[in-house]
This record gives structure tokens, sequence and C-alpha cells, in this order.
């Protein structure tokens, strides 16, 4: 009867694998319906029409009912499941839920900024990253993690090259493929290395075992193991040093998949991160001043990059690097106010950065690619809408972290964070740091209201659902403040059920 109960709460995830299937079927009869010839004064011209509309309207479909299933299924604690395989709970499902919105949200705004050669394509590949983030957050099994976390990179690497005509686009995704690939066989050799000291390759149970040792030996030497697999996320999460894959990838690719590197993969890693760190750091001495050490690294070489960065996605990519450092210092102090602060700056960079990429979505040339490829390119705005450069601007001043937009509350709460821990030379480096940082996003404010260029193409016009989205986020990065308490109330339940 449990064994039944299981599949209950694994539903949305053999819907959407069942709902994947159905699509992968229908792709080739897709396909063959759409295939034309036409012979004009002896010259036969065969091709392809796009069937974008019928795969866009099956994605969303399977995407909202997905959102639905995860909503309605109670999960009230946590749950393990298959043998322990897969781990359930109010994080997990949050998580999932922040991500699918994520994608659906990013791909809807995307549509008819980037024209792939076969948008069919693109879509299957899309469902297939959207599956392996659903295993990776509900892995509970470091076999599960590591085949969830390739199928990911798997399927952005194929994302990458649909721009088939770029050089640039195929020498990242090789790129991208070397490191990932690198860091895989790392990733393995911890494997083998805890299951042959251990015997088990789960979670749960290889934290009991931990614990058991240490009770009966008084000391768990995890020291190699652990810092595998601490690089391990490193590299994932793009912290530095570990954090060029991402410039690589990040100016290869088309701004959606772009998008899909520095905001969906981030939150798919992160309950894994969590969840490991937690149960492995207390037997590793160094862990935490590692974590203030890749941290700092990590904020100088964002904020450092982002300086001498004149290409938008160059400059998104280490802002991100330089975001992932502030979110993960707040772990260098073990408390639930910590963690309270971690979770909840998370959240809030991937609501700035996708307010960040709509904005880049909305502007959208004749000839069908996105029109702001360097900072300079921003000066577009001000001559397009009056109602856009307002929206620009507070998205901007919540990048940067301005008073009392939703940015200043997160770097603030990391702040309050080193005054509990007294670390007041890292507080006075982050300072100094926070100020370069304003700078980087408010030269682009000059660039938007002072340094304005003329108009030189011709952009299509603006679509009023994604222009309502745009508006919505940029307001909500100011009025969302007053859901703060609320916010860390639901943060708080969440930990307390989760870890």
């Amino acid at each position: 009867m449990f064994f039944i109960k299981e599949f209950f709460f694994v539903l949305p995830e053999i819907f959407f694998i069942l709902s994947l299937f159905i699509v992968l079927i229908l792709y080739p009869f897709a396909i063959k319906q759409s295939r034309f010839t036409l012979k004009v004064d002896d010259v036969i011209i065969s091709g392809h029409l796009s069937s974008k509309s019928e795969f866009l309207s099956s994605f969303y479909l399977i995407m909202i009912i997905t959102i639905i299933l995860i909503s309605i299924i109670p999960i009230g604690e946590s749950i393990f499941l298959f043998q322990n395989q897969l781990y359930l709970s109010p994080m997990t499902q949050f998580f999932k839920i922040i991500s699918l919105i994520s994608i659906t949200l990013l791909v809807a705004c995307t549509t008819t900024s980037i024209n792939f050669p076969y948008w069919e394509e693109v879509i299957i590949l899309i469902l297939f990253f959207t599956l392996s983030v659903l295993f990776f957050i509900s892995a509970n099994d470091f076999l599960i993690l590591w085949l969830s976390s390739e199928f990911q990179t798997f399927s952005l690497i194929l994302l990458m090259v649909q721009n088939r005509n770029s050089l640039a686009a195929i020498e990242s995704a090789m790129r991208v493929f070397s490191y990932s690939a690198f860091m895989s066989n790392l990733f393995l050799f911890a494997i083998v290395s805890i299951y042959t000291h251990f015997g088990t390759i789960n979670f749960s149970t290889l934290g009991l075992l931990i614990d058991y040792d240490l009770l009966h030996s008084g000391h768990v030497d995890l020291n190699m193991i652990t810092l595998i697999l601490f690089s391990y996320f490193v590299f994932k999460l793009a912290l530095a040093p570990l954090h060029s894959w991402l410039i690589t990838a990040a100016e290869g690719s088309f701004f959606l998949i772009t998008s899909f590197f520095l905001i969906v993969s981030k939150l798919a890693a992160f309950p894994a991160f969590i969840r490991l760190f937690l149960m492995i750091s207390p037997y590793f001495g160094n862990a935490y001043a590692i974590i203030t050490v890749i941290s700092l690294l990590s904020i100088a070489v964002g904020t450092f990059g982002a300086l001498i960065q004149t290409n938008i996605k160059g400059f998104l990519a280490y802002s991100s690097i330089s975001h992932m450092g502030w979110i993960i210092l707040n772990l260098a102090m073990p408390s639930m106010n910590a963690l309270l602060y971690c979770f909840f700056y998370l959240f809030v960079y991937v609501f700035i950065s996708a307010s960040f990429f709509f904005l880049l979505f909305i502007i959208t040339p004749v000839y069908g690619s996105t029109s702001l490829v360097t900072l300079s390119d921003f000066s577009l705005i001000f001559s397009l809408d009056t109602s856009l450069t307002i929206s620009t601007i507070l998205i901007l001043f919540s990048s940067v972290g301005l008073p009392p937009f939703l940015g200043f509350f997160s770097k603030g709460f990391v702040f309050l964070n080193l005054m509990e821990m007294q670390a007041y030379p890292t507080l006075f480096l982050l300072i100094v740091f926070s100020a370069i940082a304003a700078f980087n996003y408010l030269r682009i404010l000059i660039i938007l209201l002072v340094n304005r260029e003329p108009v030189t193409i011709l952009i299509m016009p603006f679509s009023f659902g994604k222009l309502l989205i745009v508006h919505l986020f940029a307001i909500l990065n100011l009025t969302a403040i007053v859901m703060i308490p609320l916010f860390f109330y639901f943060l708080h339940y969440m930990i307390l059920t989760s870890l």
C-alpha cells in the first residue's frame, strides 16, 4: 500500500515524464506534416514549416499542470521514497515550483526574441532540462544526484549548440563539456570513496553512519571526500575559483540559455548543497573558514570582473558569481538566522535576475535577436518607452542594493549576520565591494539617462503581456518588502520541516 502511495507523491514527475514521451512520439509526425516541396523553373525547393506555436502551447500546458500537481500534493514534513533515493519536503516542493515558474516565464518572454532553426527541438531539450531539475532537487542519493546533474548539463550543452551558425557557441559548448566532464569524474571518485568507506551512497544513511563512527571512534576522516564534494558544488554554483566556465557558457549562449545557467541551475543545485553541507561540515574542521574564503573570493572576482565588462552576458555572469558569494557567506555561521538569510538572499537574487532578463527579452528588433548586446545599448530604452525606462531604473536600484528595495534587505541581512559573528574585517571588505558593485550598476543608469544615443535599428512593437510582466516585477522589487516578515515565517517553517 505504501508503495502505491510513493507513486502518488511523485505524480508530478510521472505526469511530466509521460508528457515528454508523448511529445517525443509526436515530434516525427509534426516534422513530417510540416515539410514542403516547391518546384520553381525546374528547381526543387524543400523545407520545413515551423510548428513553433503548437509545441509552445504543449510546453505551457505541461508546465502549468505540473506546477498545479506539485502545489496540491500535501507535504508537511520530510518524506523519503523508493528506499530513500528520493526526498520530498516543503523545501523541495517550493524549489520545484519556483524553478518551473521561472522556466515558464523565461520561455514565454523570449519566444519572439530568438529564432532557433528548429523550435521543436529547443522545446524538447528544455523539457529534458526541466525534468533533470525536478530530480536534482529531490535527490537523496549520490547516484541520483550525479545522473540528474549530468542530464542537466548535457541538456544545456545541446541548447547552447542550437546556435549552429555560431562558432563561438560551439566552442563555448565544448569548453563547458570539458570542464563538466573533469568535475564529474572527480565527483564519481568521491562517490566511490564514500561507498568504499561506509557501504552506502544514500544521504540519510550516510548521516547516520557518520554519527555512529564519530560516537564509537571519536574521529571521522572525511577531509578528502568533503573537499571533492564541496569543489563539485563550488563548480555547479559557479563560485570562484571554479567560475570561468560560467563566463564561457553565458557569452556563447542565447539569452534564454544564459538565463537557465544563471537562475535555474543555481536553484536546482542549492537544496542538495545545503543538505550535504549541514551534514558533513561539522566533521570537516576548516569548513566555515573555507566558506568565508570562497565567498570573499567570489565577491571580489564578480565585482571586479563586472567592472571591466562591456558585454551584457558577461556582466550578468560576473554579477551572478558575486551574488552567489554573498549568498553562501551566510553559511559561515552555523545558526538558524544564517540559514534564513541565505535562503532569503537566494530568492531575492532569482527575482532580481529574472526581472533583468524579462527586460532584455522585451526589446526585439525585426531581425529576431536581442538588440541589447553591450552595456551601451541600454541607451535605446530611454528612446523607446518612458514606462520601460522607469521599470529599468527600479530594477537597477534593487540590483545596487539601495533602500528600500529588495536588494538592500538581502545584503543588509548579510551585514547583520557578520555583526553577530563579530567578523568586522570581513564586514569592511564587503562594504568596499558593495561600493564598487554599486558603480557597476550605476554606470548602466548613466548610459540609460545621460549618454543617450539615437535608435538606429527598427524595434518590434512591445507585447502588452510581456511589458506588463516587466512592470510587475519592477514594482515588486520595491513593494514586496511588506511581505518580508511573512516570507521569513515561511522560510523558518520550510527549514524546520525539511532540514
